[in-house]
């Protein structure tokens, strides 16, 4: 994920790690560790739903998800640039 430079392949990369930590918590076998994973897992889905819709929106209005080329975003989308900030 380092050397990620799409924006959607780069939230794709991370939602595969949380996969994994969820994937363990069911693994120990605990009633306290199931609730982390679900809370985990709906925790997850709220963020990176948000966080999917405002790549989408970038995508959108400038045309790429190369964040080589996607510098200054909080100046030209101040909206989309904060609410993905909240959400993630």
């Amino acid at each position: 994920a380092i050397f990620q430079h799409d924006l959607k392949g780069l939230l794709a990369y991370s939602t595969i790690s949380h996969l994994g930590l969820i994937t363990l918590l069911l693994g120990l076998g605990s009633q306290l560790a199931a609730v982390a994973a679900i809370f985990h897992t709906v925790n997850h889905a709220t963020f990176k739903a948000s966080l999917f819709m405002a790549a989408g929106i970038i995508d959108h209005e400038t045309g790429t998800r190369d964040l080589r080329k996607l510098s200054g975003l909080v100046h030209y989308m101040p909206v989309t640039a904060t609410l993905a900030m909240v959400a993630a």
